[in-house]
């Protein structure tokens, strides 16, 4: 009996000592990676011989990321209650007024997120290059009408037909590429606009819903369809 009762204390220590992390939410993947790197979902109890410094990561769809530390000594229970703050549309939007996509980014939505990297960046390129082409045509009508005004002015009447059909094609030109810098610029601000509004409606987590004397818009989604659903309260 005196034999064996250290191993019996040591045994006892072994089942009793870990890490215990619970959520809330519930159902939550936990990662505690140090000297070495565990997983699991909330609530778990982790009875490796954990010793040292961990990094504690808690993450679950539609909830902001929780991040800590902990020092583990292995000869005694831990316990880790994670309270998960959801993620919200309005959140998301504020990023996605700033840059489109990252509140989509956010919403861990990557592929979306992608999607409105890639148009804004589009659109806005063909912005640039709309407006260059724009300025450009400028002024050629700008140079074309002084050399009517010259011709004009000399009263060279051959000279001045010439100069006047020069004058209206360059003109045309200008125009249309006036109207092309205009749909780029219609383009940038609807995409734009779409990514926050999505953003913000279709967020997962807490979509925002936003309501005005009574008259709410909420977003609606389902496993093959999504939409907003205009709400009345009286």
């Amino acid at each position: 009996m005196v034999a064996t009762l250290p191993l019996g204390v040591v045994a006892q220590q072994s089942s009793t000592a870990g890490v215990q992390v619970s959520s809330d939410p519930p159902g939550a993947s936990v990662t505690l990676s140090g000297d070495a790197v565990v997983t699991g979902i909330t609530p778990t109890f982790f009875t490796y011989p954990l010793i040292g410094e961990y990094k504690v990561k808690v993450n679950m769809r539609g909830f902001e990321t929780y991040k800590s530390s902990v020092y583990l000594t292995g000869d005694s229970p831990t316990s880790i209650a994670v309270s998960l703050s959801p993620r919200t549309g309005f959140k998301a939007a504020v990023r996605s007024m700033f840059i489109p996509g990252w509140g989509q980014w956010y919403g861990e939505q990557k592929t979306k997120g992608l999607l409105f990297n890639v148009l804004f960046a589009g659109s806005v390129a063909a912005f640039v290059i709309a407006d260059h082409n724009f300025g450009n045509k400028e002024d050629e009508y700008l140079k074309r009408l002084d050399d009517y005004n010259e011709a004009v002015n000399s009263g060279d009447g051959i000279d001045l037909t010439t100069r006047w059909n020069a004058l209206a094609a360059a003109q045309k030109d200008a125009y249309d590429a006036e109207n092309l810098r205009r749909v780029t610029i219609g383009s940038v601000a609807g995409i734009w606009g779409l990514c926050l509004l999505d953003a913000l409606l279709f967020t997962p987590g807490q979509p925002a819903i936003v309501d005005i004397k009574g008259l709410a818009v909420e977003p609606s989604a389902g496993p093959d369809q999504f939409g907003i659903t205009l709400v009345r309260r009286f």
